[in-house]
């Protein structure tokens, strides 16, 4: 490890897959790197032959490479129906108190026993309204975070099931 101005430069020794051939791809992970970190990668073959090493050039350096953890798990806090036509609004915890790197959340619905469907694109906040759903009929919700590498935690405990209905209407005298 040497550090080269603000960069910090590791090089690792890593022995190659017996048997491999010319124009095989040799994978190696690496690990213990700092999350929202941006890392590039370059390699050199060396040889071992009866005189010493002789080590060829280095490769191109990558692209950077940007690890990051998945984002927590987000708990529904609450489901309510709105008393408007096919709407309920669904609130979540913050995960960005904890986790800085949470860009959104995304949203699933679906009715008992059927397939979730996707809520719309990604949600910036803790709380949606779903519009367009079928009065009458009961909906469970799950919430998970996105952080801001693209990366998409785990979906949270399906919610209680909420069954939207439109307020009543105004009464005749």
């Amino acid at each position: 490890t040497t550090n080269t101005g603000t960069q910090k430069v590791t090089t690792a020794t890593v022995a190659a897959t017996a048997g491999a051939a010319t124009g095989d791809t040799e994978t190696f992970v690496v690990s213990n790197l700092t999350n929202g970190v941006a890392y590039t990668f370059r390699v050199a073959a060396v040889n071992v032959n009866p005189t010493g090493q002789g080590q060829g050039d280095f490769s191109a350096s990558t692209a950077p490479v940007t690890p990051s953890a998945l984002p927590g798990t987000p708990q529904i806090a609450s489901v309510a129906v709105v008393g408007v036509a096919g709407s309920v609004q669904v609130s979540w915890n913050d995960l960005q108190a904890s986790d800085p790197t949470i860009a959104s959340y995304v949203l699933q619905y679906r009715e008992a026993g059927g397939d979730w469907q996707p809520f719309g694109a990604a949600i910036v906040g803790t709380s949606a309204t779903i519009d367009g759903l079928t009065d009458g009929t009961a909906y469970t919700f799950q919430v998970a975070a996105v952080n801001s590498f693209g990366r998409q935690g785990d979906f949270s405990a399906e919610s209680d099931p909420a069954t939207p209905s439109p307020a009543p209407g105004q009464p005749v005298i």
